[in-house]
């Protein structure tokens, strides 16, 4: 009777031992594997898209000269027209660029920031010129 106790009172703790293991086991897979699904989120999206997004920032900003450099030739109202219209679609396509890339920059965010300020800072200016044309 006295053994058939101590293998109870054994076997209970070490059930309790086992099933308290396993519980902290189980939180520790949830954590690391949380923290690694963040990881492949941030390398899917970092840093190739970026450079992609960046690359196509610079596009945008040779297609924004190219167009003001047609007003400084041309001035007709369809050109006016013309020339509004592809701002307008550059802007969008910018702006899309460079909120990705202010979201998913990890080197420095800060600048990445700065670059998108910049721009609202230029696109601003650049609407309150283009009223007077």
């Amino acid at each position: 009777m006295q053994k058939s106790k101590k293998f109870y009172k054994l076997f209970s703790i070490s059930v309790v031992i086992l099933v308290v293991l396993l519980i902290w086991y189980y939180i520790f897979v949830m954590f690391n594997s949380t923290e690694r699904a963040k990881q492949a989120e941030n390398i899917k999206n970092h840093p190739f898209p970026v450079i992609l997004a960046a690359s196509e920032v610079n596009t945008d900003i040779m297609s924004l000269r190219g167009q003001l450099e047609c007003l400084t030739i041309v001035r007709a109202p369809e050109m006016l027209k013309s020339v509004r219209h592809n701002l307008s679609n550059i802007d969008a396509h910018m702006q899309k660029n460079l909120d990705f890339i202010v979201r998913y920059c990890i080197s420095k965010p800060q600048d990445s920031v700065a670059l998108r300020d910049q721009y609202l800072v230029f696109r601003e200016e650049l609407n309150s010129v283009l009223l007077f044309i």
